[in-house]
């Protein structure tokens, strides 16, 4: 069975907030799942492509996950160019999507763009990427991946942009793990601030999933930007920042 989540015309982009849950779909060997016209957050634990909510099942042809005119917000990302240069020296074209014309390759460029109200500058922006996820097993965790990606038109969104420093000393995924862990924290720590506070009316900064898979009431951070690098002990530096995806931890 085949599945399409779609924004409708006419109508704000809805956001979902997939909260990094892992493997919570399985697609089947022959089916593909879509999402087209919508914005996601927290789909991710680390860097990379993939979306680890879904997972596919063994078989041919394999299962297939298709993203359109989509936005995808993240905390924290490698740079633009970095990811740029990564897609074209590691991540070859499935020939499941070809291109109609050689050379045989991934389509991406950047972007600046507005979301919500908060300007981006010099964003990634996927225009035509056909990927083989390969299936991951990670003790504790479970599997991901296992099913092709084919992206047109998707745009990354990132809070923070990883410096040098932790990526001298770690690997991309764990410098994103390491901004994510910390603004959860802080999040858990304002809200316990409030908390404590009867007379005070909190506005949690998470994002709640409506039913149907629609996110209705979020709104960006409201003052300033945080950044990993404003955190208490963090290892890893902002080299920009923008405060929207920050609000959806």
């Amino acid at each position: 069975r085949n599945v399409t989540i779609t924004g409708r015309a006419g109508q704000p982009m809805p956001l979902w907030n997939l909260r990094f849950q892992r493997a919570s779909v399985e697609l089947c060997a022959s089916c593909s799942f879509t999402l087209d016209s919508i914005a996601i957050a927290n789909e991710r634990r680390g860097n990379g492509a993939a979306v680890d909510l879904f997972v596919g099942a063994q078989g041919a042809p394999g299962a297939v996950l298709v993203t359109a005119n989509l936005v995808r917000l993240r905390p924290a990302c490698t740079s633009t160019a970095s990811t740029q240069e990564l897609i074209s020296k590691a991540q070859r074209r499935s020939s499941r999507f070809p291109l109609a014309q050689e050379p045989q390759r991934q389509l991406v460029g950047e972007v600046n763009t507005t979301f919500r109200g908060v300007a981006y500058t010099n964003m990634l922006l996927v225009e035509d990427f056909a990927y083989d996820v390969p299936l991951v097993f990670q003790e504790a965790l479970g599997s991901v991946g296992g099913y092709t990606m084919f992206v047109r038109n998707t745009v990354r969104l990132c809070a923070n942009i990883l410096s040098g420093d932790c990526l001298r000393e770690k690997s991309p995924d764990a410098c994103v793990n390491d901004v994510i862990d910390q603004l959860l924290a802080q999040e858990a720590q304002q809200a316990g601030q409030a908390s404590s506070n009867l007379s005070r009316v909190v506005v949690p900064a998470v994002v709640a999933v409506a039913a149907g898979g629609h996110t209705r009431g979020w709104q960006p951070a409201a003052a300033g930007c945080t950044t990993a690098s404003q955190l208490p002990g963090s290892p890893v530096a902002c080299a920009s920042c923008h405060p929207a995806p920050a609000a959806v931890l």
